[in-house]
């Protein structure tokens, strides 16, 4: 976003100076719509609701020039008036509120919030998408601003009034990464949806439904536990358990999100026979390899034969990222060295497999199938503890459907902005 200068504002300012104009035709034409042209900014009139400050414009930029534009024109009857308490009413500016005006409030037994806009980057409104947004609750604890479990964590919708549903990354409440999942029952393309995060409330119990934040996954992992060998997934259904060799558990800066885990002697393992043969399926996981030296399971389901399972890998061609099923099919584009990556394999029927990378197709295959009577679903190799994944993994999931190109390209750059802090009226 670029940020305004006093060049910016004066010459916003003049193409607004136009005597004698109606009011209604500047409204169209002047002040608004020249003002955001010069200043780069981009405002979703569908989020009228979420009002906070922008880096790229602040409210005395928009009083000042707003002062101006009346000036102008003596005939109007708000001539000489101090607009710092109507500027939105007239400019109709949606993503900026007055100081003066009283903002709606979701609950009062909540003290504190802050805006999280999210934008997933994608034309297509998805349904029942999980969002993210990452909190510094360490300082927010260390205030008394909010509970030391994070109890008191409710995410609001733009409405003001639903409450969505949420889960906390385990092993991340408490530090200056803590992920809020939410899910947005539908997204609003490429335009912001604007969510609240209230907190603040000491009598306030769990308010997660985490379940519920997954609807559209068979089985998500965060891998962020702190204690013990176990991996839950958030869909409460298989969970993996160190099968073979020792994991590192990593956190913070470490991890593409809370909390990952270094491979590089370990497997992990759940005995399952969910993914077996299934017509459609969508897999991934963020990894982050460090050596690219021969054949590396990242997830799949096999044993020990080698015609009988799925699995996403890399090969022993250079590190490039493959997905194997009735055969391999290698793409021809390796994971990147020392830096996090989003790895996907999706199965279309019974006869297309596709391999994505940072939400890109590099890879299709039109002779796909697979006859899977593996036992185990493994993370970082399998039976044995053979061919592990050298690096780091995050944030797997696995969809029993084939999800659209859009979902995938979302889940890989949805990004948000965080307002500043807001205490109750």
């Amino acid at each position: 976003m670029k940020q305004l200068d006093k060049n910016d504002i004066g010459e916003a300012r003049k193409t607004e100076q136009v005597l004698g104009q109606p009011r209604s035709s500047r409204r169209n034409a002047g002040f608004f719509g020249r003002f955001l042209k010069t200043a780069g900014l981009y405002c979703s009139l569908a989020l009228a609701s979420c009002t906070f400050e922008t880096s790229g414009i602040s409210r005395p930029d928009i009083n000042d020039a707003r002062q101006d534009t009346v000036a102008a024109d003596s005939t109007r009857k708000d001539a000489g008036k101090d607009f710092s308490a109507d500027a939105m009413h007239d400019l109709r500016l949606p993503d900026i509120q007055s100081p003066d005006a009283k903002p709606q409030w979701w609950n009062t037994n909540w003290n504190n919030r802050v805006v999280c806009n999210v934008n997933t980057d994608v034309s297509t409104n998805l349904t029942d998408f999980p969002a993210h947004c990452i909190l510094d609750t360490a300082t927010l604890i260390s205030a008394s601003k909010i509970n030391g479990d994070c109890s008191d964590i409710r995410v609001i919708g733009p409405d003001e009034t639903t409450q969505l549903s949420h889960e906390i990354e385990s092993g991340t409440c408490n530090s200056a990464n803590t992920v809020v999942w939410f899910k947005i029952s539908k997204t609003n393309g490429k335009q912001n949806y604007c969510a609240r995060i209230y907190y603040g409330n000491p009598s306030a119990s769990d308010g997660q439904n985490v379940t519920d934040v997954w609807t559209q996954m068979s089985d998500v992992w965060h891998l962020g536990e702190t204690a013990g060998n176990t991996f839950y997934s958030s869909t409460g259904k298989n969970n993996f358990a160190l099968s073979y060799g020792s994991i590192t558990k990593l956190s913070g800066t470490k991890c593409k999100f809370g909390g990952c885990i270094s491979t590089g002697s370990g497997t992990l393992s759940v005995t399952s026979s969910s993914y077996v043969s299934l017509p459609n399926m969508t897999v991934r996981c963020w990894v982050n390899q460090t050596d690219k030296s021969g054949y590396q399971d990242i997830i799949g389901q096999r044993d020990s034969d080698p015609l009988l399972y799925w699995l996403l890998y890399t090969n022993t061609s250079n590190g490039v990222l493959s997905f194997h099923g009735s055969s391999q099919f290698p793409s021809t584009t390796p994971l990147p060295q020392n830096t996090w990556a989003h790895a996907l394999a999706r199965v279309s029927g019974s006869s297309l497999s596709e391999v994505f990378m940072d939400g890109g197709n590099i890879f299709s295959s039109s002779a796909y199938s697979y006859k899977n009577s593996a036992s185990s679903l493994n993370l970082s190799g399998y039976a044995g503890g053979a061919e592990r994944f050298q690096g780091s993994i995050d944030e797997c999931r696995i969809s029993k459907t084939a999800v659209s190109d859009d979902w995938i390209k979302a889940e890989y750059g949805q990004y948000y902005v965080l307002g500043k802090e807001e205490k109750k009226p």
